[in-house]
């Protein structure tokens, strides 16, 4: 745990048009926005998550019915998906990284 006067003085390493910019926002669930609107969820086409609004495709939700590991933990480095990746763009595997969502993978390379 950092103490508050060392945190403070690590923000002072910190250029401060970065110090300056405003924080992240998670977004607000659909559920919230319509009833703060007062309409019908199904009325909201939001384009601020980064989410698809028609869902899996139907071939996705197939192969999933197919596979049979769920209780087993995956590879945390991702080898299969990335030697595929590798293989379909042409770059080495040590130059993708794959996440569950942009959070993740700005955790990563935090």
């Amino acid at each position: 745990m950092v103490s508050e006067g060392r945190s403070t003085d690590l923000l002072r390493l910190v250029r401060p048009e970065i110090l300056a910019l405003p924080g992240y926002e998670a977004i607000e669930p659909v559920e919230l926005l319509a009833e703060r609107l007062g309409i019908a969820p199904d009325q909201i086409a939001k384009l601020d998550g980064n989410e698809n609004p028609y869902g899996p495709s139907p071939r996705a939700i197939e192969a999933l019915t197919r596979y049979s590991d769920y209780n087993i933990y995956p590879d945390p480095d991702q080898r299969r998906l990335r030697a595929a990746l590798s293989r379909h763009l042409g770059v080495p595997p040590g130059c993708i990284i794959a996440g569950s969502g942009s959070d993740e993978l700005i955790q990563l390379l935090a």
